[in-house]
């Protein structure tokens, strides 16, 4: 089916849920069964590796630790994962390259939102974008207003390297 669409000419797949493909319903495992990555992997490998399409995964049981377990370049899985667990209108994503991870999350409410930044994101990093102005320094907690985006910069060996 994605072959068919992607043949047509789509750039990519919005994949809805996608942590609950490989699941264990005998072991009661519902979220990141055993055989999500196994598959994940299988897609990129026998449908997306060669083409120039975008995939992002919608995951609730994602989380910023497992995140990269979706999306970073040498697992060869998606592209983006982004889940609305701690805030329902908001999207949040992380991205592992060339030793920098980069951290984008955006406020799609109509109301003012804090959001409280990991540690791992703020070791090193540096806000590059952000509506109102940028910040040198990524604070624990943010507030983003309605439809407000911030973006983090940060070098992974930054963060590697702290206690």
């Amino acid at each position: 089916m994605m072959n068919r669409w992607l043949d047509r000419g789509i750039a990519g797949f919005r994949m809805d849920v996608i942590d609950l493909i490989g699941k264990d319903i005998d072991n009661g495992v519902l979220e990141q069964g055993p055989d999500l990555h196994s598959y994940l992997q299988e897609l990129h490998r026998e449908t997306l590796a060669g083409r120039d399409v975008v995939t992002v995964g919608e995951a609730w049981s994602v989380t910023p630790d497992t995140a990269l377990d979706f999306c970073a370049d040498e697992r060869a899985e998606l592209d983006m994962v982004f889940h609305f667990k701690d805030h329902p209108d908001v999207l949040a994503y992380a991205r592992d390259h060339a030793r920098q991870r980069l951290v984008v999350i955006a406020n799609f409410t109509g109301h003012a939102v804090s959001v409280a930044i990991d540690r791992d994101y703020r070791i090193g990093g540096e806000c590059i974008a952000i509506h109102r102005s940028p910040h040198r320094v990524v604070p624990e907690t943010l507030k983003l207003q309605p439809y407000e985006v911030l973006a983090v910069l940060a070098s992974t060996a930054a963060r590697d390297a702290s206690p």
